[in-house]
């Protein structure tokens, strides 16, 4: 997929007797400039699909990139709403740098559909409170108190056929405050994603892991990274920048990943030019821990 000056999105057809933009082709054909039949319309709808296909595989982060390196204005856009992953404070800022906009995150899942929808105004996450009851437990099956990271649990109120009670879903989330929208829906401060994108320190307890991310540019302009955590002292900090890093840079990074985490662990840098994949889920994550608890 490429993006045009246009702000919308361009599908770019290399065929037998055409080779351009799809709109282009479709004017040509409705001008009667271009006989349609001529067209191989097997390879049309091939290359349609392969573009669809790489449409899925690209989540916000990578539009971002797009949207940098192309340059093209974004004035139509009034809304940027994510589905399907966690949103870290990273990418909010860059989407925000970006775009000149909020994202506005909705939290679902395949099991219950939606659970909890980003407010536009405070940004906390509205609870589908009339459809489910979301609870927040700790590691005692105690609800959290309001900003404790806890268990989601979920219990839906209109599924009657295989109804789900306090089912663990699987993400751990902050409970909120009441909204000063004024809706009185209970409230999520936020989603912090799956027990494997939470730091195991060494009491066997699991934070959600601040890296640091806003003070990388004090040492190199990192274009990505992503943490894993092999050992509770070992984490290997992957980044991805556009020429190699010094010996200094390495450094630096390394120590303002370490103070970020709470110190005392052993920081292996690894460099690549090229983007980190996404997991087998479809999703990049930030931080992924390994070590089982």
């Amino acid at each position: 997929m490429i993006f045009s000056n246009s702000r919308t999105p361009t599908i770019v057809l290399r065929l037998q007797q055409f080779e351009g933009p799809l709109d282009l082709l479709l004017h040509l054909i409705e001008q009667r400039d271009l006989d349609i039949t001529e067209v191989s319309l097997l390879a049309v709808t091939e290359q349609y699909l392969a573009h669809l296909r790489e449409a899925e595989r690209l989540n916000l982060d990578a539009f971002a990139d797009i949207w940098e390196r192309e340059g093209f204005t974004l004035d139509s856009v009034r809304h940027v709403k994510t589905l399907g992953e966690t949103v870290s404070d990273r990418l909010r800022a860059r989407v925000k740098a970006v775009t000149g906009l909020r994202i506005e995150d909705n939290y679902s899942s395949q099991e219950v559909g939606p659970i909890a929808i980003q407010c536009a105004s405070s940004g906390l996450y509205h609870v589908m409170g009339e459809t489910l009851i979301v609870e927040v437990l700790d590691a005692n099956g105690e609800p959290c108190a309001e900003g404790e990271a806890g268990r989601a649990v979920v219990t839906d109120l209109h599924n009657f056929a295989s109804p789900m009670i306090r089912y663990d879903i699987g993400d751990f989330a902050v409970p909120g405050a009441p909204c000063p929208c004024g809706r009185g829906l209970p409230t999520l401060q936020r989603i912090l994603g799956r027990e494997r994108n939470l730091i195991v320190k060494a009491d066997g307890s699991r934070h959600w892991p601040l890296v640091g991310f806003h003070r990388f540019d004090e040492a190199a302009p990192v274009r990505q990274y992503q943490f894993v955590q092999h050992t509770v002292r070992d984490i290997e900090f992957k980044v991805v920048t556009d020429s190699p890093l010094t010996p200094g840079q390495r450094e630096k990074l390394a120590e303002i990943a370490n103070d970020a985490l709470g110190g005392g662990l052993e920081i292996r840098i690894t460099e690549t030019r090229l983007r980190l994949p996404i997991g087998a889920n479809g999703k990049f994550e930030e931080f992924v821990s390994l070590v089982q608890a």
